[in-house]
């Protein structure tokens, strides 16, 4: 009989156990779907005119000629040298002074010390 009824325990124990495992069923319920409202197309009305394009003929076109430097360099829209072209490259390049083994500058010589700060 002890048996028995512990059979039956475990069984229905079992069971619990199994069922609370088990997901719930999902409801699939539709959302609405809302449909966006165009706003109405506003109309737009041109003037016609009779104008006509006038054509611009060389003689009347005053062109300025472009005044060149030899002094001026390459420089952005910002103003600050553009270091593509090589006359700003050269021009960037720090005062040479005595330097180190390994190519650094010496900072014990006044050469280097004006170049630093």
């Amino acid at each position: 009989m002890k048996k028995l009824l512990m059979a039956l325990s475990l069984m229905l124990g079992f069971t619990a156990f199994v069922t609370a495992q088990t997901p719930k069923a999902k409801t699939t319920a539709k959302p609405a779907v809302v449909k966006p409202v165009a706003a109405p197309a506003k109309v737009v009305t041109m003037e016609k005119t009779s104008a006509k394009p006038v054509a611009v003929t060389p003689a009347k076109v005053a062109v300025k000629p472009v005044a060149k430097t030899t002094t001026a360099k390459p420089v952005k829209a910002d103003g600050s040298p553009d270091m593509r072209f090589k006359a700003n490259q050269n021009a960037a390049k720090p005062v040479v002074g005595p330097k180190k083994a390994d190519g650094t500058p010496d900072m014990r010589y006044k050469e280097n010390k004006k170049a630093k700060g």
